[in-house]
């Protein structure tokens, strides 16, 4: 994993561009009200990777957390 470029920082760069806005808090409820999509959820992501979590799939979750699935907006994770 140490040969893998986490420091590069381009696909996060890439996934902001064209971004029109986004929710806050960003959850996504049905016509009764019921919470479908919670984006908030994964605001853990946001953190470091921590020891007991494979690199990669960490930050693909990081990226995949920037549009939640069927929305044309995302919720940037902090710090980055």
């Amino acid at each position: 994993m140490s040969d893998l470029p986490f420091e590069d920082r381009a696909d996060f760069a890439d996934a902001d561009r064209g971004l029109i806005g986004s929710l806050d808090p960003c959850v996504v409820k049905d016509a009764s009200g019921r919470v479908v999509w919670d984006n908030d959820a994964f605001s853990f992501l946001a953190g470091d990777c921590p020891d007991t979590a494979n690199p990669s799939l960490w930050r693909q979750s990081q990226r995949r957390r920037l549009t939640p699935p069927g929305m044309g907006t995302r919720s940037a994770p902090t710090g980055s």
